[in-house]
């Protein structure tokens, strides 16, 4: 019967979910429904997995505002997925303001897991990158690494960065590795673990800028995934 086949559909739907094929997953649940009559209790379960699929797919595409409002039904299904993701959004008052450097960790598992070695470490890279940013946002007084003002830093750093002054817009924009530097520089405990991690992050930086999707020509392998990821 049709009932047996959508159930036997649905197991390749979960298979597809469980290796974060999300929208496949939803377009294969979605056929389910248009295909034939089943019971209404499997029609109640197969809409739920619909929700759960379009909105684990939206999350994955950092729609997160989005993600939220089509998980909340299901909320109770998927407690710390939903605390995490209220926290991204900062609907969660126990948001930490670091939640956004997680998930971008979180994503380039599944990426990897996927095979997508140059788009998992993409989002390695800006993880690091958010990291210092957040941490420099954080800092009495906040620093914005987009437009740094200079007055706020002690007195002895401001020539060097105030030589970082783009000549057309007038701002100082500091890159991930500025960042780190700044933080270095203000002897902040996250500088001191970049100085630890130092010399193996920059390789990873350098097989990234090396990448098809940053500056270069080659496709990164499992192996430098691997290596970024454990230092990031």
């Amino acid at each position: 019967s049709w009932e047996v086949r959508a159930r036997q559909r649905m197991e390749e739907a979960r298979r597809l979910f469980d290796s974060h094929h999300y929208a496949a997953a939803e377009a294969l649940l979605s056929n389910i429904l248009q295909a034939g009559a089943i019971s209404t209790a499997l029609q109640t379960t197969v809409r739920e997995w619909i929700g759960l699929a379009r909105g684990f797919d939206t999350w994955d595409r950092f729609d997160h505002a989005r993600a939220l409002a089509i998980l909340t039904p299901y909320q109770s299904r998927i407690v710390p997925n939903f605390i995490f993701l209220k926290q991204i959004t900062g609907a969660d008052k126990r948001s930490t303001g670091y939640e956004g450097g997680f998930d971008l960790l979180r994503n380039a598992e599944r990426r990897a897991i996927q095979g997508r070695y140059d788009d998992a470490v993409a989002r390695l890279y800006r993880a690091c990158e958010l990291l210092a940013q957040t941490r420099l946002q954080q800092r009495t007084p906040a620093l914005s690494s987009g437009s740094l003002d200079v007055t706020l830093l002690p007195e002895e750093l401001r020539p060097a960065y105030e030589s970082l002054r783009d000549p057309g817009d007038r701002r100082i924009r500091l890159g991930l590795r500025q960042g780190y530097e700044l933080l270095v520089a203000l002897d902040d405990p996250v500088g001191k673990v970049y100085q630890r991690v130092e010399k193996v992050l920059l390789n990873g930086l350098s097989a990234r800028n090396n990448s098809i999707l940053a500056h270069g020509g080659t496709p990164l392998t499992d192996s430098q995934y691997r290596t970024f990821a454990e230092v990031v």
